[in-house]
């Protein structure tokens, strides 16, 4: 019996664009302003940093604002209208400083992405030191 021959197509690959949103709402009226570079992380202050911790588990409270590390940085970019540091050349840099950090921003992109509270352990240490 000779078969038919199968046709195989390779799977659509999702794109993460650096410098453009991937949420569908609307952006706040009052700009949230970029993070800065502070204590090792990136600072965003309150009242929209506050925000972002208590609905999302985002970053680590300190006082008056949140200490994101810079794969939350995308997230928060892509998801919550939240501008980069330095737009894309800021991603580029911190590639440089840390290489497996395109990793950890693709799966806390994906993990997150089903409505999942995903925390960085380095968020845990001060709650959970051993």
């Amino acid at each position: 019996m000779a078969g038919r021959e199968r046709k195989y197509t390779p799977r659509a690959r999702s794109s993460r664009p650096i410098d453009q949103s991937r949420s569908t709402n609307k952006s706040p009226a009052t700009p949230i302003p970029a993070p800065e570079s502070r204590d090792g992380g990136w600072f965003l202050p309150d009242p929209q940093a506050q925000r972002l911790h208590q609905k999302s588990a985002l970053g680590r409270r300190i006082d008056g604002g949140v200490l994101l590390m810079p794969e939350e940085v995308m997230f928060c970019h892509w998801y919550r209208h939240v501008p980069l540091p330095g737009g894309a050349e800021w991603f580029d840099a911190q590639l440089m400083q840390t290489p497996g950090l395109a990793l950890a921003t693709i799966a806390l992109d994906v993990l997150r992405n089903g409505g999942e509270l995903v925390v960085p352990t380095v968020h845990l240490h001060e709650r959970f030191p051993n």
